[in-house]
């Protein structure tokens, strides 16, 4: 009864504002205020979610594996939304400082197509060391050929030498002495690799081979971001038969799963976000009364709002259409008529 009385009350609110949506897109007014994009956080002091604990264990970790006889992957999962590449740069603020670390980010994204992700890791792992020893170049084309890849060689140069199989290096040889040159910096390596559920499961493959075989050198920690779901299911459709565990366990010595931010966390948030629009006069609604019904709608909010990508993209829309309409509704009504258009749609859209 009262799920009708509220989809009635829904059906009126809808049909009310549609006759304003022409009066309001004339009267909009831009007030200044910003749009929430959806980027990392790059600086631990601003993260509003509680991670120092789990980033300072990780990094823990990282200081005391054992690397001494081959790299060492681990994977931090999380779903879509859940603030995987913030921790990456907390992560990183955290490691920079430590002389007895070099950081490398990896993003396969970035290659040019997935003939050049291996040449790509190689390449960065080049620049990595440079520093720290010359004359690389020679001892890094020579491990590129065994794979097959190039580094900085001319396709005409590539052809002669695989065609006369000139300066032809040993896989085995190639490998030894980059792992001799790495273990002799005495530093750890830590190969950030963000964005593994955005590839394909071809790009997914081709880095496995850098994490598993490839790169897998001594004193190197790959740390793989990625939503486990997506990667293995993305696998298990390409290559088509099935395993008796997920594909990513073959890959990943170790998987972190990043806690679920509590629910009164993003409920402030969300709240803060709606009070600075307030308080530039973006929205005609004072701070008490945002407090009050956000605090009303808790329930409905948490079953809606579950990451922080959610929460911006709903803040952005309802910023977007409410001041059109604000003098005209009840700023909750109007609230929880925007969360069902972002949760709903489908129930939205037959009101």
């Amino acid at each position: 009864k009262k799920m009708g009385c509220k989809k009635k009350k829904c059906i009126r609110l809808v049909n009310y504002l549609r006759k304003l949506c022409h009066k309001g897109n004339n009267n909009k007014k831009t007030m200044g205020y910003v749009p929430q994009e959806d980027n990392p956080i790059q600086c631990i002091s601003k993260d509003k979610f509680g991670m120092e604990e789990h980033v300072r264990r990780v990094i823990s970790y990282i200081e005391t594996v054992d690397v001494s006889q081959k790299a060492f992957s681990l994977g931090i999962v999380a779903n879509w939304g859940y603030g995987k590449s913030s921790f990456f740069y907390f992560l990183k603020e955290r490691i920079r400082d430590n002389k007895d670390f070099l950081i490398l980010d990896f993003n396969p994204r970035s290659s040019k197509d997935i003939n050049h992700i291996q040449e790509d890791f190689l390449n960065g792992l080049r620049e990595a060391l440079q520093p720290l020893h010359l004359n690389l170049t020679r001892v890094f084309q020579d491990y590129a050929r065994a794979l097959n890849i190039s580094i900085d060689a001319s396709p005409v140069l590539l052809f002669f030498q695989n065609a006369f199989k000139l300066h032809e290096k040993n896989r085995d040889d190639s490998y030894k002495k980059i792992n001799d040159i790495i273990k002799g910096t005495n530093r750890r390596i830590v190969v950030f690799v963000d964005d593994l559920d955005r590839l394909t499961a071809k790009e997914l493959l081709e880095v496995m081979k850098v994490i598993d075989k490839n790169g897998a050198f001594s004193n190197v920690i790959f740390v793989s971001a990625y939503d486990k779901e997506y990667v293995n299911g993305a696998l298990k459709s390409y290559l088509k038969h099935e395993v008796k565990c997920p594909y990513t366990d073959k890959y990943f010595d170790l998987e972190i799963k990043l806690p679920k931010h509590a629910s009164y966390l993003m409920i402030n948030y969300l709240q803060e976000l709606i009070v600075q629009a307030s308080a530039c006069r973006h929205i005609a609604i004072s701070q008490h009364s945002i407090v009050m019904g956000i605090c009303q709608m808790n329930e409905c909010i948490q079953k809606r709002l579950t990451t922080i990508r959610d929460v911006k993209r709903f803040v952005n829309q309802f910023l977007y259409d409410y001041p059109t309409v604000q003098h005209d509704v009840d700023f909750n009504d109007y609230f929880m008529l925007e969360l069902m258009k972002l949760s709903q749609k489908e129930e939205y859209d037959k009101l």
